[in-house]
This record gives structure tokens, C-alpha cells and sequence, in this order.
């Protein structure tokens, strides 16, 4: 493709660098590949179709002659056949022309889309009036971002963010920041959004260390269960073979009367897993099992008989010598009532 090299946007303006195309009457595709792309295509020295990204016709143009880089080229081989532009070309140059007198105007007080403005000291004198575009420059102009950066922010185009600026320093309402103090404030953000990540993953950690923690409890609790449940399994076995031995024995032994132990009322156990949680909080359960185990009991058979020496072993976890008191007490008390009820 025969593009030849025309001019560099930041030496010359578009609107300088296409002049002379279409004064001579050419036609080809002129195209900017810089930082943005674009392309206007002419026909004997009128403009008929212009894009630059998403944008086609007359607003491509004039977003085309904001840009500030980029090398420009022209392609006189490149002929198309479609139509995006319906002013004539003419009135396209005058509307050009116009706004690059007031683009020269704006860059007397806005010089370049890479300079950073910010809240300006006192933010002006008197009453100063704000319209809408101005409201939404300053909701964005942060001191740390520069022009391009605010167009991209709101979406606007550099002419439309350029001149809401520059009237924004007119009226004393924004004021240049300096390198110096961008780089600070840059540095300033940066720093507490590490440290802020930091935090959050502490806190995470923080819960999954917690969460391991009540899971491990958990899989205690469901080894203890399962043991128990086992246990008890295995107690019923030998109580179904106990009655399979005494019904195949003699006369003499089937009249033999058979002692058994008095089991603990069935309220004792939640009772004292209440107050010993009252205490000792959620490893209250395990406390019991780690004792029913250490006695070679289980809660379904567990005698009355060792219900005053179950209490005592487990207030000797108790740390708190007023607390192992307190909770001897409430459990003696509990056990005297259900003994004198069962009498």
C-alpha cells in the first residue's frame, strides 16, 4: 500500500497537514496511526467519509483534529465508496477552523492533556457560578490524574474536557499541580492501597484460621459421636447375649437374682454440658466425652453411682477456683433433687 508520510501531529496540526490535500483537489485515504487510529478519506479535494474508533462522519473529524501525536500518511490508491460525511466540505473547514482558533485559545491556559490540575488554593474569589460540565470535572480532578486521563474518566472527548478546564482555572476554581506533588500523591495512594490489601488479607487469613479451628472441633465432635454410637452398639450386643445366656441356663440360675446399677436421670447430662459450657464454652462437650472415655463409660449407661465423682473430675478443669466451686455446687444441688425425687 503506497502510504507515504505526510507529517507528525506533534510538529503540525491535522488541520495544517490536510489543507494542502484538499486545496490541490486529491483524493486517497489520509490516516493517523499513533496512540489512536484514524482515517478521512477525499475525493477531488472533498471530504466523504472520516472514522476514528467507533466514531464515523463530521464528529470523527473533529475528534481527529483534538489528537497531539501520531504520524500522519496519505494513500492515493485508497478509494472508497462510502458516504459518512454530509456537510459539504467547505463548511467543514470553516467548522474546523473555528474551533482550532478556539482550541489556540484553550491551549494558551490548557498547553498539554498530560498536565495534572487540582483543586486550586482558596478555590477562587467572590461568587463563581458552576454548570453542569463543571460540576463533573471537578467530582473526577483528583490532583493525581491529568486531562486525557479525566476525558477517558468521563468519557468526553479532549476539546469538550479541555475547555471545561480551562474555564475552571479562569474562574480560580482549579490550579496546575506540579510533578513533585503528583508524584507524592501517587505515591501516597499507592501506599495505602498496599496497605489496605495487606489488611484484607490478614483478615482473611485471620478467618480461615478460625474456620479451621471450629472445623477441627467439629471433626472431634463427630470421632467422639461415632465412638460413642459404637460403644453404644457394642453395650447392646452384650446385653442381647447376657438374655441369650441367662434363657439357655439351668432353673437354679434363671431364678438367680441379677443386680443392676442405677443409671443417671436423663436430664443430667445436658445439665451439666449447660453449666460446664457456661464456663468453658464450645470445648464443654468434648470435656465430657474425653471423661466418659477416661471412666470407660457412656451417657445411655453411665451409673448414678459415679454421677458425684463424673462432676468432681470434671471441675478439676476448671481453672477458676471461685468458678470449680460454683459449678460443684449447682451439679451437687442438681443430683440431691434428682436423688430425693427417685426416693
Amino acid at each position: 500500500m503506497p502510504s507515504h508520510f505526510i507529517g507528525e501531529l506533534s510538529e503540525t496540526r491535522l488541520f495544517g497537514l490536510i489543507k494542502p490535500l484538499l486545496d490541490g483537489r486529491k483524493s486517497g485515504m489520509i490516516s493517523i496511526n499513533g496512540r489512536d487510529t484514524g482515517e478521512i478519506h477525499i475525493k477531488s479535494g472533498s471530504i466523504v467519509h472520516a472514522k476514528a474508533g467507533n466514531t464515523i462522519g463530521e464528529q470523527a473529524i473533529l475528534s481527529m483534529m483534538e489528537w497531539e501525536t501520531g504520524p500522519v500518511g496519505f494513500d492515493w490508491e485508497m478509494i472508497t465508496n462510502e458516504r459518512t460525511t454530509s456537510l459539504p466540505t467547505e463548511q467543514l473547514l470553516i467548522s474546523w477552523s473555528n474551533r482550532e482558533e478556539e482550541w489556540k485559545q484553550i491551549r494558551a491556559i490548557v498547553p498539554s492533556t498530560d498536565t495534572v490540575y487540582g483543586a486550586a488554593p482558596g478555590g477562587g474569589d467572590g461568587t463563581i457560578h458552576i454548570v453542569g460540565d463543571q460540576w463533573k470535572i471537578l467530582a473526577v480532578c483528583n490532583g493525581m490524574r491529568n486531562v486525557s486521563e479525566i476525558a477517558d474518566a468521563l468519557r468526553w472527548d479532549l476539546f469538550r474536557t479541555s475547555k471545561t478546564i480551562s474555564q475552571l482555572i479562569e474562574s480560580g476554581m482549579l490550579a496546575r499541580i506540579s510533578d513533585e506533588k503528583v508524584a507524592e500523591a501517587k505515591a501516597a495512594k499507592t501506599e495505602a492501597q498496599a496497605e489496605a490489601k495487606a489488611a484484607k488479607a490478614a483478615e482473611m487469613k485471620a478467618v480461615a484460621e478460625k474456620a479451621a479451628e471450629l472445623q477441627a472441633q467439629i471433626n472431634l465432635i463427630e470421632v467422639k459421636a461415632t465412638e460413642q454410637r459404637a460403644m453404644e452398639e457394642n453395650n447392646r450386643e452384650v446385653e442381647k447375649a447376657t438374655v441369650t445366656t441367662v434363657k439357655s441356663a439351668g432353673p437354679a440360675e434363671v431364678h438367680r437374682p441379677m443386680t443392676q446399677k442405677k443409671k443417671v436421670n436423663a436430664g443430667f447430662f445436658p445439665r451439666i454440658e449447660n453449666e460446664l459450657k457456661k464456663l468453658m464454652g464450645p470445648i464443654a462437650p468434648i470435656l465430657i466425652e474425653d471423661k466418659l472415655d477416661d471412666l470407660g463409660e457412656s451417657r445411655d449407661m453411665f451409673p448414678q453411682e459415679r454421677a458425684e465423682a463424673f462432676v468432681s473430675a470434671l471441675s478439676e478443669e476448671i481453672a477458676n477456683a471461685g468458678k470449680k466451686r460454683q459449678f460443684v455446687k449447682v451439679m451437687t444441688e442438681f443430683l440431691s433433687v434428682e436423688n430425693r425425687s427417685k426416693l
